[in-house]
């Protein structure tokens, strides 16, 4: 499936306002890429070059959270800096994306991207709570690439 076709199955504002209600909730940052690539190889490792180029490894608390998708290759990987990863661990990215993957099986795309907003939200609201002094340094819109 083209990106640009993807893009039309999904409900953006359903999305951007799923982002902006996790974020208000904590001091990370939620960005959701859809990217038009035909080939990524390993798409966790294309992923993490995506995040590392967003500069969503520039977070204060290393907190960041990436959602790639490349409906081309139908990959999808979702990525968390370090400050993330070592509360929460390799079995939650896991678990997050075996969980969006059955939405997505199941064409329910909004669903699926929504679900692991809320889910990587809770955990980020759990140990990065929302700080007065920490503004949106990153725009909620979904990324097309």
């Amino acid at each position: 499936m083209k990106a640009k076709h993807f893009l039309s199955r999904i409900d953006s504002d359903r999305v951007v306002d799923a982002i902006a209600k996790v974020e208000q909730r904590t001091s990370a940052e939620i960005r959701v890429v859809i990217h038009h690539a035909s080939r990524v190889g390993n798409v966790q490792e294309f992923a993490t070059r995506e995040f590392h180029r967003l500069k969503m490894n520039h977070a204060r608390e290393r907190n960041g959270v990436l959602i790639l998708v490349a409906p081309a290759v139908r990959e999808f990987a979702v990525v968390g800096d370090e400050g993330i990863h070592q509360r929460c661990g390799e079995p939650f990215w896991k678990e997050v994306v075996d969980e969006v993957g059955k939405h997505f099986r199941s064409e329910q795309f909004t669903e699926g991207l929504i679900h692991a907003i809320q889910k990587v939200g809770d955990v980020l609201k759990t140990h990065f709570p929302k700080r007065p002094d920490d503004p949106n340094k990153i725009p909620d819109p979904i990324v097309e690439r």
